[in-house]
């Protein structure tokens, strides 16, 4: 009995662990749409993101510097 429960507080903390997980994730990713499609004046494509690429890596930077 005690294994089980112990099994299911570790299944739910792993569960709410992927839950806010998931809501960072989408949070970087909102942001990282959001400075990108500003530097590029809406125009998110391919062929702007290549020509703005020093930009597009000072982004993701910023991101993973915190900022």
């Amino acid at each position: 009995m005690l294994h089980r429960q112990a099994s299911e507080n570790t299944g739910r903390r792993f569960q709410w662990s992927l839950f806010v997980f998931q809501l960072i994730l989408v949070s970087v990713l909102n942001a990282f749409y959001d400075a990108i499609s500003q530097m590029l004046r809406k125009n998110v494509e391919k062929r702007a993101l290549m020509d703005n690429l020093d930009g597009v890596v000072s982004i993701v930077d910023e991101i993973v510097d915190g900022g």
